[in-house]
């Protein structure tokens, strides 16, 4: 079968996508498409954030996840590459990517939409209630994903009721076409139609009222089709001027993304028993921080968890949750931008789903507590020949510089947005491309810098020039940190590796 041949990308702000099809149950093939499109005018898409290499977790060589890492590495050599159609030719993928393909439920984007919040709000009703340019479309997508019309709230209230409430009749009209019941009462008695004569929303009022008496079922919604941007399929990886061009570009793409599908890999036997540890972490907060739990550990006991106001976590617990932070995911340097410029987070590890709200939670908390005892306990399952550090260290940041670029000054922690700053926060980060510790965080410094965010050493937008070494990279950057912070600070940044060598 022919393979698949990547045609040059049109203009600069072109980027390709990708429909993931069905898989053929003889083959195994699975059936995509590529299409070509400008990112200003690219339809609704979702990212991708991943591992390209074997996605396991990995530690010291004592524990029994590492063993599983190495015994698992041959799956995902180079040649163990697994085929996909891409408009009918063949074309080889990575094999976690491909794994990503087969686990991920395909209605996962419908259940997260689906989800209620504190409020018992899904995504319907946050978008009903947003006002705010882009809603209607927003609106639009969700009603062919699979949004639940009439799901109600806390106090009994559909979309439908909040919109005639607020008097917004665009959207009021976009969701009784699209099939919403008009006369669900909420928790006081009230309909939508109600709503609007109390408040006099004449036009809302017609509207309903006409609809109300020709009571006419509205056609079915088509299911959207589905795109998503995935670098190692949407990138010619052996055109070098494309990579650069679409590497400067990765900032916008995840920006501009409806959400980012983080893929941790397929799960095993420790997944499930992780999340129950997250479920357990997430909502103790401050009690946590503050008690004589030792975590990672199970010297601590149940009658201590039980002053504490905590459920017990087992030691295999702790275990399952340690083998989580210790997913090679946490330890690409890409994750940063990916995640900071990302609207939604949804994760997923085999077809389980991470509660990736509470796993941060988790990991700020877990932080807190060794903090507050003035160890780093759970650096007992860092590598000895990688410098000792927290495994939760990753994920805080992730959370940290989110917050960061969301809040500003108002963070709990703020930073400044700098090329020093992110090179300092991110030095355990690793990257298949040495260059790419340097590339990888120039995508938030150019947004930062275009809204005023972040203190920039270029008068214009850093692209990346991987025809460079990797040596005049290094060297251009600290050249830059040094004149723009007049002192030497970034030098401290390189560590001696001979420290590596003491047990």
């Amino acid at each position: 079968m022919e393979e698949y041949t990547y045609s040059p990308l049109p203009t600069p702000t072109s980027i390709r996508l990708l429909h993931i099809g069905k898989r053929d149950d003889e083959s195994g093939l699975f059936h995509c498409s590529i299409k070509t499109v400008d990112l200003e005018d690219a339809p609704w898409y979702y990212a991708f954030s991943y591992t390209w290499g074997n996605p396991h977790a990995e530690g010291r060589k004592t524990h029994a996840f590492t063993k599983d890492y190495h015994a698992l590495q041959p799956e995902y050599a180079q040649d163990a590459k697994k085929p996909i159609l891409c408009n009918g030719k063949l074309l080889h993928i990575n094999r976690n990517l491909y794994d990503a393909f087969t686990d991920v439920p395909k209605d996962a984007w419908t259940k997260f939409i689906n989800k209620k919040n504190a409020r018992g709000f899904t995504r319907l009703h946050i978008y009903t209630l947003a006002g705010i340019p882009g809603s209607i479309e927003k609106l639009r997508q969700l009603l062919h994903s699979g949004i639940d019309l009439d799901a109600t709230d806390n106090i009994g209230a559909t979309a439908i009721n909040w919109a005639a409430r607020m008097g917004n009749f665009e959207i009021v009209k976009v969701l009784v076409d699209a099939g919403a019941q008009i006369g669900i009462p909420n928790d006081d008695g009230k309909t939508a139609l109600d709503y609007a004569r109390e408040l006099k929303h004449a036009e809302i009022i017609e509207y309903l009222e006409k609809t109300t008496t020709e009571l006419q079922e509205p056609p079915p919604l088509e299911p959207a089709e589905t795109w998503a941007w995935v670098d190692q399929i949407c990138i010619n990886q052996e055109d070098l001027d494309e990579r650069c061009a679409q590497v400067g570009l990765m900032n916008q793409i995840y920006s501009k993304s409806e959400y980012t599908l983080i893929w941790l890999g397929r799960s095993d036997t420790y997944t499930t028993t992780a999340i129950t540890t997250i479920s357990k972490l997430a909502p103790t907060m401050e009690r946590f921080v503050k008690s004589s739990i030792r975590p990672y550990s199970d010297s601590t006991s149940e009658a201590d968890y039980l002053a504490a106001g905590i459920p017990y976590i087992s030691l295999r617990e702790w275990e399952s949750l340690a083998t989580l932070f210790q997913r090679q995911y946490f330890r690409r340097l890409w994750i940063i931008q990916e995640n900071v410029l990302s609207n939604i987070i949804i994760a997923y590890c085999g077809a389980i789903e991470i509660p990736w709200r509470d796993f941060c939670v988790a990991a700020q908390l877990l932080e807190l507590r060794q903090l507050e005892m003035g160890e780093r306990v759970s650096a007992k399952y860092v590598p000895l020949e990688q410098a000792a550090r927290c495994i939760e260290d990753s994920v805080v940041q992730l959370c940290n510089w989110k917050e960061r670029w969301q809040e500003g000054e108002k963070a709990a922690r703020p930073r400044e947005l700098s090329e020093e700053n992110l090179i300092f926060d991110t030095w355990h980060f690793q990257a298949t491309d040495p260059r790419d510790k340097i590339y990888g965080i120039h995508g938030l410094l150019n947004l930062g810098r275009s809204s005023g965010m972040a203190t920039t050493t270029a008068a214009v937008e850093w692209k990346p020039d991987y025809s460079k070494s990797v040596d005049q990279v290094y060297a251009e950057a600290t050249k830059r940190i040094i004149t723009h912070a007049h002192e030497l600070r970034i030098l401290s940044a390189v560590i001696d590796r001979s420290s590596f060598l003491i047990p």
